[in-house]
């Protein structure tokens, strides 16, 4: 009987491997067959922005064959793509943290343990660094993981009994809409936090700077933006762009201060790159919300138009025999090291992505979607 060439399982290339990307692509269409089955709630302009948003069926609407599920397809080639592509750049990048490594970290028994920082998964990042608060140390991990693990649920939890208002509108909800803020700056910047000074223990005075400075200006920010939008202050159709843009600047500008202490600690080209594009992203979400403000961004025009069949089969035919080409490239790598590994899979994974645009462009021709 014929067994699998030994680089597959040296490679991590395993039935138990293969079993489990299958399992993993069987919850990705249950995940999205279940999504087009029950609906999502409606756009909050067709509801007049009162609570409770309810989707009533209507005839309007796309059956799931053909239509979505062309859809679902173009998604999922554009995920697993993008799954397979981020891993493999990383693996031929030197000096890749150990938390992004898509390689298994050393053993604790190895010597090399000493000098590899313990990083549990990365969405328990933000619990990871609370530990190293001051007080939190005093409280003990469990009590510590109870309290900062706790206090989103508990909120969530509570919410719907909090917010009982009947609009749907965020510029009448100032405090909700600004924890929520808080919510993602306080997730996202402790985990990067955790990512960049790992078993770092925090002062207690530190933290209070941390919380209440960015709460402090988040909430009048907030409440300021959303009274000059009520009062047609500032005529924005798409008010959520403004909340959005300020939570990715706060978290932005935070990850530039890490990013500036961490490469002034221990210089490294990753950490250059990374201040450079955070540095961008937050000069351009600061523009933004500037721009926002004083209305200098267009209203959002809803009407399609799509390219000529022409175009698109001209588009259509240079992306098939971009991926043609690359599959026979591809096809001729022996994936016996990381470097043929890598490249093997970032072929694999522009085809995905190809595919992906291929049936947008599908999608765009006959369903003018």
């Amino acid at each position: 009987m014929e067994t699998a060439p030994a680089y597959l399982y040296s490679s991590g290339f395993s039935p138990g491997s293969i079993i489990l990307v299958a399992g993993i692509g069987l919850l990705f269409a249950v995940h999205f067959f279940m999504a087009e089955y029950n609906t999502i709630m409606p756009k909050r302009e067709e509801a007049n922005y009162k609570a409770p948003a309810i989707d009533h069926e209507d005839p309007s609407y796309k059956p799931w064959y053909p239509y979505n599920l062309v859809y679902m397809i173009q998604l999922m080639l554009l995920t697993f793509g993008i799954i397979i592509i981020v891993p493999s750049i990383l693996a031929l990048l030197p000096g890749v943290p150990p938390l992004f490594s898509p390689f298994p970290q050393v053993s604790p028994t190895s010597p090399l343990a000493a000098s590899v920082p313990a990083y549990p998964p990365w969405f328990l990042l933000f619990i990871y660094k609370e530990l190293d608060f001051q007080f939190a140390q005093s409280l003990g991990p469990f009590w510590s993981t109870v309290l900062f693990a706790g206090m989103p649920l508990v909120y969530l939890l509570a919410l719907p009994y909090m917010d009982k208002g009947p609009t749907l509108k965020m510029t009448e909800r100032p405090i909700t809409v600004s924890f929520a803020i808080l919510g993602t700056i306080y997730l996202a910047s402790l985990s990067l936090w955790g990512a960049l000074a790992p078993g770092v223990s925090i002062a207690n005075w530190r933290v209070a700077v941390f919380f209440f400075v960015p709460g402090a200006v988040v909430i009048l920010l907030t409440w300021v933006v959303a009274s000059a939008m009520r009062n047609e202050r500032i005529r924005i159709k798409d008010a959520q762009w403004v909340f959005v843009t300020m939570a990715i600047l706060g978290v932005s500008a935070f990850g530039s201060g890490m990013l500036i202490l961490a490469d002034f600690k221990s210089p490294s080209f990753l950490y250059t790159v990374s201040l450079i594009l955070t540095l961008m992203v937050t000069a351009i979400s600061a523009t933004v919300v500037i721009a926002l403000a004083r209305g200098i961004f267009p209203q959002k025009v809803d009407s399609f138009k799509p390219m000529s069949k022409g175009a698109y089969t001209l588009a259509g035919s240079g992306f098939t025999a971009s991926a043609i080409f690359i599959l026979f490239e591809i096809s001729i790598i022996n994936p016996v090291n990381v470097f043929n590994t890598s490249l093997y899979a970032i072929g694999l994974g522009v085809i995905l992505l190809i595919g992906s645009a291929l049936i947008r462009m599908y999608r765009a021709m006959f369903y003018r979607e």
